[in-house]
C-alpha cells in the first residue's frame, strides 16, 4: 500500500461511523479500542491492524479470516461481530464490547475452584464451542486469555459470570459436505499457545474440533487443581510435556470422580 496508514486515537472517527474513545490494548497482530457508534451511541470494541502488519499479506488474510469466521457465529457465549471494513486503508472490525475479567485473572485469584463453581463456567464454554463446531469452526487457540467473564449480576452470586469466547484469529474452517472451505494454515504449520496446544498441533498435523477439547481438558485441570498440568520453564519444555507426559492426578479426591474421567479422556494424546 502506498498511502500512509496511522493508528487512530481518542476522538478520531473511523468510516464516519465510529468515534474512538480509548485504547484497550495492543499486540503483534492488532490494536483494540473502545469506540462509540456515532448513530446509535452503542459502544463497541474496535480492532484494527497495526501499520507494520500491512507489509505481511498473511496477517491481513488472517485478520480478514477472523472477521469472516466470527460472522458465522451467533451464540450468547461468543463475542458478536457487528461490522467489518476498511477506512483510508485501515482494516477494522467492530465487535460487541463487554466488561469483565479474563479467565486468566480468575485463575490467578480464585483457584483451585470447587467443582460446583467450575461447572457453571465450563458448561458455557462447551456450549460456545459446540455451536462453533456445528458451524465448521475450530478455534485452535483456546486459552484463558481468550475467555472473558462478564461482570455478574450481584443478585446471582460471584461465580455466575457469563462466558464470552474471544479471538478466532487462527480459527480454522473445516471442510463440510458440499462445501469447499479454504484455510490459511495446513499440516506442518504450528499455530497456537504452547500451554494449551494439543499434541497434534505441536507436531503440525491437521487438527479438528478435538484440539479444542484437549484445550478444555487443560483448562478444567487448571481450574480444579490451581496448577497447569504441563507447566515447565520454557515453551519447548511445555510442548515436550504435552507430547510425552500424562497429566498429574486431580487433587481433593476428584481423580476418582466423573471430573477425573472427563479430564483424562480430554487429555489423551491421540485424537482418535
Amino acid at each position: 500500500m502506498s498511502q500512509t496508514i496511522t493508528i487512530p486515537g481518542p476522538g478520531d472517527r473511523i468510516a464516519d461511523r465510529y468515534e474512538v474513545l480509548e485504547e484497550l490494548g495492543r499486540g503483534s497482530y492488532g490494536v483494540v479500542f473502545r469506540a462509540r457508534e456515532v448513530q446509535s451511541g452503542r459502544e463497541v470494541a474496535l480492532k484494527t491492524l497495526p501499520p507494520q502488519s500491512f507489509l505481511d499479506e498473511e496477517i491481513i488474510k488472517r485478520f480478514e479470516r477472523e472477521a469472516q469466521t466470527v460472522s458465522r457465529l451467533r451464540h450468547p457465549n461468543i463475542i458478536e461481530l457487528f461490522d467489518y471494513g476498511q477506512h483510508h486503508g485501515l482494516i477494522y472490525m467492530a465487535t460487541e464490547y463487554v466488561e469483565g475479567r479474563s479467565l486468566t485473572e480468575l485463575m490467578r485469584d480464585d483457584t483451585p475452584m470447587a467443582p460446583g463453581e467450575a461447572i457453571i463456567l465450563i458448561r458455557q464454554l462447551l456450549e460456545a464451542l459446540g455451536h462453533a463446531h456445528q458451524q465448521g469452526v475450530v478455534h485452535r487457540d483456546l486459552k484463558p486469555d481468550n475467555i472473558l467473564l462478564l461482570k455478574p449480576d450481584p443478585s446471582v452470586g460471584r461465580f455466575h459470570e457469563t462466558v464470552k469466547v474471544l479471538d478466532f484469529g487462527i480459527a480454522k474452517l473445516v471442510r463440510r459436505e458440499g462445501q469447499d472451505m479454504k484455510t490459511l494454515t495446513q499440516a506442518g504449520h504450528v499455530l497456537g499457545t504452547p500451554h494449551y496446544m494439543s499434541p497434534e498441533q505441536i507436531v503440525g498435523d491437521v487438527v479438528d474440533r478435538r484440539a479444542d477439547l484437549y484445550a478444555i481438558g487443560v483448562i478444567v485441570h487448571e481450574l480444579l487443581s490451581g496448577e497447569h498440568p504441563f507447566d515447565a520453564q520454557n515453551s519447548t519444555a511445555v510442548m515436550v510435556r504435552h507430547l510425552r507426559d500424562d497429566a498429574p492426578e486431580l487433587p481433593f479426591g476428584l481423580e476418582q470422580t466423573d471430573w477425573g474421567e472427563a479430564v483424562r479422556r480430554a487429555l489423551v494424546k491421540q485424537p482418535e
